[in-house]
Formats: structure tokens, C-alpha cells, sequence
């Protein structure tokens, strides 16, 4: 019963304390230390101004008056009576 009692107190110590010739493993040695690095400007947004009535043209030249859509559709109508001749 010695010899067995022995034989764990050995085991025992062999799992807590590392052998001879090894060496425990030191801390990690730590971190370097970041600089402070500034953060980075926030733009700002221009605010939005409504656009003046020539500068529509530019955004929807699709879009039309009345008497601009009245204009094209009788110059289409002209367009299409002269080359049907």
C-alpha cells in the first residue's frame, strides 16, 4: 500500500510541477502600447439647396411643359406627313 501511495503522490507531482531539465513557460511579454492616433474628420454634408427652375433642365431633360409637349408632338406629326410624300 506504500509503494502505491507512493506511486500517486508521484503522479501527482509529475502533473503539477514540470520535470527536471524543462523550464515553466514565462508570461507573454506585453503588448506594445498603441499611439494615439487622432480620429479621422467627419465631412459635412453640404446642405441641400433646392435647385433654381434653369438647372431642372440639366437633372430631367425628359421631363416637359405642356406647350413643349404640345411643340414636338406637332413637329413630329410635320416630320412624319413629309417624309411619307
Amino acid at each position: 500500500m506504500l509503494q502505491l501511495t507512493a506511486k500517486l503522490v508521484e503522479l501527482l507531482l509529475r502533473l503539477v510541477m514540470p520535470a527536471s531539465g524543462r523550464h515553466r513557460a514565462h508570461l507573454a511579454p506585453p503588448a506594445p502600447r498603441h499611439r494615439q492616433v487622432p480620429p479621422l474628420p467627419r465631412y459635412r454634408r453640404r446642405p441641400e439647396v433646392p435647385l433654381p427652375g434653369e438647372a431642372s433642365e440639366l437633372i430631367r431633360p425628359y421631363a416637359l411643359t405642356p406647350e413643349e409637349f404640345r411643340e414636338r408632338r406637332t413637329q413630329y406629326a410635320q416630320y412624319v406627313k413629309a417624309g411619307a410624300r
